[in-house]
């Protein structure tokens, strides 16, 4: 799943009625929402390894 495609498709389907816009918006949201989960354990976890990897030296 693509975030950044996703939020590009909020400007260009404008053609659809608003019901449909909304759900889209929705699903975008809760898509961008889980990217953002996903960013921030990684960054979490690469902090934790930054840690040990230190500690162990």
């Amino acid at each position: 799943m693509d975030c950044h495609s996703n939020m590009e498709g909020w400007l260009k389907d404008s053609s659809h009625s608003i019901w449909e816009n909304e759900n889209g918006m929705v699903r975008s949201l809760v898509l961008l929402l889980k990217c953002l989960k996903i960013m921030e354990n990684a960054i979490f976890l690469s902090k934790e390894n930054q840690m040990y990897t230190f500690k162990s030296n």
